[in-house]
């Protein structure tokens, strides 16, 4: 839905190809085929986009965080944009079609050699003085039906899917000094760094045996 030629222009993405390559995979759903084409051996996985806002744009659907909407490519076609969420969009079918899809293709295309980082939807986070606050931004509310969802689609998930599964987020808090800044998915240092090391010994072990 976004024209080919205005992706030429990195100024509109913070010059940032990386940004380019997100936002014209979104657009385009070619994720599949931009991983057949790689010669990974493994894939990382989360589904941390799942709560994010999303934006719908002449048919397309891009998830847009407050990075996404902060800059010029999403301040040129924001008013023909409706800021909306996954379970707005499409019903339970719709998004289990979506989920049997993906759990087939990277079956076929990882195997086994998948770990999944599982996410847990935060309602408070800790500020710069390390105290517990409000996540900005949502009602309570909003982030513990963000939260429901969230844990509906991961359990789906791993049932269907056999694979590594990391699951560390529910022991971190939310942070402020996540580089990223607070957010409901935004964790402590040591989230990422515990997880760093479980992935080394996941695939390391793999290769080991």
């Amino acid at each position: 839905p976004y024209e080919e030629k205005n992706f030429e222009d990195l100024s509109l993405f913070e010059n940032s190809s990386w940004r380019v390559g997100y936002i014209k995979s979104a657009f385009h759903k070619d994720l599949p085929e931009q991983l057949r084409r790689t010669e990974s051996k493994w894939l990382l996985v989360d589904f941390y986009d799942l709560v994010c806002d999303i934006v719908e744009y002449h048919g397309g659907i891009l998830t847009a965080d407050s990075e996404v909407r902060g800059l010029k490519f999403f301040k040129q076609i924001k008013n023909e944009c409706t800021v909306t969420s996954i379970d707005s969009v499409l019903d339970d079918a719709q998004i289990r079609e979506r989920f049997d899809k993906f759990i087939r293709f990277i079956e076929e295309r990882y195997g086994k050699h998948v770990v999944f980082i599982q996410a847990d939807v935060k309602t408070k986070f800790l500020n710069y003085k390390r105290v517990l606050k409000p996540i900005r931004g949502y009602k309570k509310e909003t982030l513990l039906k963000k939260k429901k969802f969230l844990d509906k689609w991961q359990d789906y998930f791993v049932e269907h899917m056999d694979c590594h599964v990391i699951d560390n987020a529910k022991k971190y808090h939310a942070d402020d000094l996540c580089v990223s800044g607070a957010f409901m998915v935004h964790y402590e240092k040591e989230f990422y760094e515990k997880g760093y090391e479980q992935i080394q010994k996941i695939i390391c072990g793999e290769r080991d045996g």
